[in-house]
């Protein structure tokens, strides 16, 4: 299977990620990660911008209508911080519509998005 990474399309590698068993990576984007959630019928369901900012850990995550959760009945988005205590993630934020961020912005917009959290 070949998973094409939604920002810069190109070829992702295969992630093991303990969360998602159908999860990509792809690396082309410098000190930030961008995995690919898909479901079992391979369609892209979550993509996750992993953001490391002032020894932490946060996921930037697209979810799209049909997820590994349940049907939404719309996009959302949502700031997961990781827990390195705990290896548990908190909500930080969550929005019903999804910003406009990207890889190269994902860090200044983290840094805004904790300020009003």
């Amino acid at each position: 299977m070949i998973v094409l990474c939604s920002f810069c399309k190109n070829k992702c590698r295969k992630y093991n990620d303990k969360y998602h068993y159908y999860s990509w990576q792809c690396d082309y984007h410098g000190s930030v990660r961008v995995r690919e959630v898909l479901n079992a019928e391979g369609s892209i369901i979550n993509t996750v911008i992993v953001v490391f900012y002032k020894d932490e850990t946060y996921n930037m995550s697209f979810v799209k209508n049909e997820t590994y959760i349940g049907p939404t009945g719309n996009d959302i988005f949502v700031i997961y911080k990781l827990s390195q205590k705990y290896g548990k993630f908190e909500t930080i934020i969550k929005l019903d519509f999804h910003p406009d961020i990207t890889p190269e912005n994902a860090e200044a917009k983290l840094a805004k998005y904790l300020i009003f959290s």
